[in-house]
């Protein structure tokens, strides 16, 4: 009997040990609409904030591209977790302007071929927990660190002399947010949350996503669902500004 309860109880934490794997790495691929624009005055420039407040699509040229973010998750408890995450965004573009921009103390006057690069890399560290609910529906909070760097620069090759300036923007957001898990199935799982701060004259973001978990192996869960981020990192006067949503696919593997 003894031996049978003992053989019993550890067929049990191995169901659970495969159901929920101590850690999970997750590769996701993200194809939001870019909406975005940039303003990078010099202190010894005036100049009207219009023409330098630069809208990546429209002066640009940028077009929407799709974004790798990867994610480790390991579990603190039945109903909590560590998760990080990185993910570079980035975009280019080539295209004669239509009007003049000025850029951190150039000015790119109509007709001027104008050659841009944005990078914005995006990691954030953050604790979920879930004390409220069941093992079929659970709410939480999360707890978490986000840290920007935000790199533009606009080159005109084609002027006598070329031109290039680069301007780069950094700041960290402690946030807080909500967490609310679903699972009507054990292979089917729906999500939602939403994490952000406000942060008065540096800016504010806010990041939201909601989708759906579908387990088709004991290691291997495929994600997908959609996704808001809503950036604006501010350094008055300058500012870099993103208010991006699309859908999402992904695969997370139990280790």
């Amino acid at each position: 009997m003894r031996v049978a309860a003992l053989l019993s109880a550890m067929s049990v934490a191995a169901v659970s040990a495969v159901a929920q794997p101590a850690f999970e790495l997750q590769a996701i691929r993200w194809s939001p609409n870019l909406d975005g624009s940039i303003r990078s005055i010099t202190l010894a420039q005036q100049v009207d904030p219009d023409l330098a407040t630069i809208d990546f699509k429209r002066d640009l040229g940028m077009s929407d591209q799709d974004h790798d973010e990867y994610r480790l998750v390991a579990r603190t408890g039945p109903r909590s977790r560590l998760r990080f995450g990185t993910m570079t965004m980035d975009y280019s573009g080539d295209q004669t302007v239509e009007r003049t921009i000025v850029f951190h103390g150039e000015t790119y006057s109509v007709g001027t071929r104008v050659v841009s690069d944005l990078s914005m890399k995006y990691q954030r560290l953050g604790w979920i927990w879930e004390p409220v609910g069941t093992e079929r529906a659970a709410l939480g909070f999360i707890v978490e660190a986000k840290k920007i760097d935000l790199d533009a620069a606009l080159d005109a090759p084609e002027t006598d002399p070329p031109v290039r300036e680069r301007r780069s923007l950094s700041a960290t957001f402690p946030s807080l947010g909500l967490a609310l898990d679903l699972r009507p199935t054990r292979a089917i799982a729906f999500y939602a949350e939403v994490t952000g701060i406000a942060a008065g004259s540096k800016g504010h973001l806010f990041d939201g996503e909601a989708g759906v978990r579908l387990q088709v192996a004991s290691f291997l869960t495929i994600l997908g669902g959609w996704r808001s981020f809503d950036l604006k990192v501010e350094d008055e006067p300058d500012f870099g500004k993103f208010t991006n949503s699309g859908g999402f696919l992904g695969l997370a593997v139990g280790l």
